[in-house]
């Protein structure tokens, strides 16, 4: 078994005191801190010297208290004093560790000179050989009736999966995408199953009768015409971030996008139709990538808020990822996300390191989108991130 889990610990508070009530204040402690040294290191040394430093008593006081705090271990054949529930209850943190190493190495390490891809890279390779329409992807949920092909789960949002998964050379086309909840999607590793079930072809077909831009949204006959780019201090704050780029011009400057009054995005490269990104859609992708942070991350939302700062910081590196996805708000939102999955991954920020003490550095403005740099580094460093990972288990 390894040597340590990661900092948290369950106590089942009702448990813990229904068998307690006998234990004064200093065998409380005493009995506390053997608890969280099983928990971090394993079953306990039968040595009083050793259980007397870990409880931070002497040798005295340990002599004392320790007729009433040893009846809560046993000594087994390897000759350490262990508890069945500690036990069970590391066994079980393990194993979900070493599901989402699995997971994260599965999703992230490749092979060769494709390990130091960027995963927008990787992206932009898949898309190469294939790409789909959102109706595409619309039609496949509606036919696996909105649920994960996986685990048949309905009670929350699907992920599109790639079933050979980009770092292995699969395609984005709607043939190698499945829906997934995301515990399925990040615990998936390197396997290739599809679980789609018989007949979604046919359901993803797009009518060969119809223009193929009859899916996107009604349009003006006539395109606006791109304005000079506003001075950045006429700007709401908003319009500010949403602009900004990763070389410090305003979006309005990229071949990619232009700025127009109501400061919408629209894509402007080979389309004959571009499709404006409204204020209203950026403000729901910046709030989707946000509802998804505060679930990787398990904080609360009522407490946890979306702040202008924040929001601010979310635009921001949405403009980014839009530049790197050519427009595609979909695929932009999946690189943030990518991003919150490599903020988790990282035993330092998520205070499993044992030098934050526990403490946690995993702020959306301060450590996962604060500049341009930042971003770009959550993207890139997914291998390493895995490797840190496996060094712990």
């Amino acid at each position: 078994m390894e040597s340590k889990v990661d900092i948290w610990m369950p106590l089942a508070i009702g448990d813990y005191l229904a068998d307690t009530s006998h234990l004064d204040t200093t065998q409380h402690g005493a009995y506390l801190l053997l608890l969280m040294h099983y928990w971090r290191k394993g079953p306990l040394p039968n040595d009083a010297e050793q259980l007397a430093n870990i409880c931070r008593l002497s040798a005295e006081a340990w002599a004392i208290n320790s007729r009433t705090i040893l009846p809560f271990f046993k000594i087994e054949e390897d000759g350490m004093l262990h508890q069945k529930r500690q036990d069970a209850e590391r066994e079980k943190a393990l194993n979900q560790k070493r599901r989402g190493v699995a997971g994260a190495q599965g999703k992230w390490c490749t092979n060769g000179q494709e390990e130091k891809m960027k995963r927008s890279q990787r992206l932009a390779e898949a898309r190469k050989k294939g790409t789909h329409t959102a109706a595409e992807w619309e039609l496949l949920q509606t036919f696996c009736r909105h649920q994960c092909v996986r685990c048949q789960a309905s009670d929350g949002d699907l992920v599109k999966d790639h079933i050979v998964p980009i770092y292995q050379g699969g395609s984005d086309s709607i043939d190698n995408i499945q829906p997934l909840c995301r515990n399925c999607n990040a615990s998936k590793g390197p396997e290739t199953i599809d679980y789609r079930p018989n007949g979604w072809q046919n359901a993803c077909k797009m009518p060969t009768e119809m223009p193929t831009n009859v899916w996107t949204l009604p349009l003006p006959s006539q395109l606006p015409s791109p304005i000079p780019s506003p001075k950045e201090k006429e700007l709401p704050e908003i319009a500010k971030n949403a602009i900004s780029s990763s070389n410090g011009k305003p979006l309005d400057d990229s071949p990619d996008f232009q700025l127009t009054n109501d400061f919408e995005f629209e894509e402007s490269t080979t389309q004959t139709n571009p499709r404006k990104k409204t204020k209203p859609e950026l403000d729901k992708a910046v709030r989707e990538v946000f509802a998804y942070y505060l679930d990787v991350m398990n904080l609360n939302p009522s407490t946890y808020t979306l702040t202008p700062k924040r929001r601010q910081k979310g635009f921001s590196r949405l403009s980014e990822a839009l530049r790197i996805s050519h427009g595609d708000l979909n695929n932009a939102v999946e690189l943030m996300k990518g991003a919150v999955d490599e903020l988790a991954t990282s035993d330092w920020h998520m205070g499993r390191d044992e030098r934050t003490n526990g403490k946690r550095y995993c702020d959306w403005e301060n450590h996962l989108f604060r500049n341009t740099e930042q971003f770009e580094k959550w993207l890139q460093q997914a291998q390493d991130a895995a490797a840190r990972e496996v060094k712990h288990v």
